[in-house]
C-alpha cells in the first residue's frame, strides 16, 4: 500500500503533466490556466528540468500565442517569476536565469506596449539576479 508521500508525489506529477498538456491545448483558457501556474510547474520540475524542458517549451509556445496579448502578457510576467525556482545557490540561479532571456527577448518584440512592458519588467527581475 502506498504511503502518503508517494500519493502526494503521484498527485504532483499528474498535476504537472496536466498543466504541461494544457500549454499545448487549443483552448486559450486552458493555456492561461497553465501559464498562471508556471511557478508551481517549475517548483515541481526542479531547476534542471526547467532549463532543459520547460523554458524551451515556453519559447516555442510564444509563436502559438503571439496573436493573444493577454496570454503573452501573462507569460512575460510569469517568466520573471521563475527566477525563484531556478536554483538553490546564487550562482546556479544566475546561470539558469540566463535561459529566460531569449523568450523574454522574443516577447519584448511584441507590437503590444503592455506586453512589452511586462517583458521588460521580467527582464529587470532577471538582471537583478544576474548582477547578484
Amino acid at each position: 500500500m502506498a504511503n502518503g508521500s508517494e500519493v502526494d508525489e503521484v498527485d504532483a506529477i499528474s498535476t504537472v503533466a496536466l498543466l504541461i498538456d494544457d500549454l499545448s491545448s487549443e483552448d486559450p483558457n486552458a493555456k492561461m490556466h497553465s501559464i498562471q501556474r508556471l511557478s508551481q510547474i517549475a517548483n515541481l520540475l526542479g531547476p534542471e528540468r526547467c532549463v532543459e524542458e520547460l523554458i524551451p517549451m515556453l519559447t516555442e509556445l510564444i509563436d502559438k500565442i503571439d496573436c493573444n496579448p493577454e496570454l503573452m502578457m501573462t507569460l512575460a510576467e510569469q517568466l520573471g517569476n521563475l527566477t525563484e525556482h531556478l536554483g538553490a545557490s546564487a550562482a546556479e540561479k544566475a546561470e539558469n536565469c540566463a535561459f529566460l532571456l531569449r523568450p523574454l527577448e522574443i516577447i519584448s518584440g511584441s507590437d503590444d506596449s503592455v506586453v512589452q512592458n511586462k517583458a521588460l519588467a521580467s527582464l529587470k527581475k532577471i538582471t537583478e539576479v544576474l548582477s547578484d
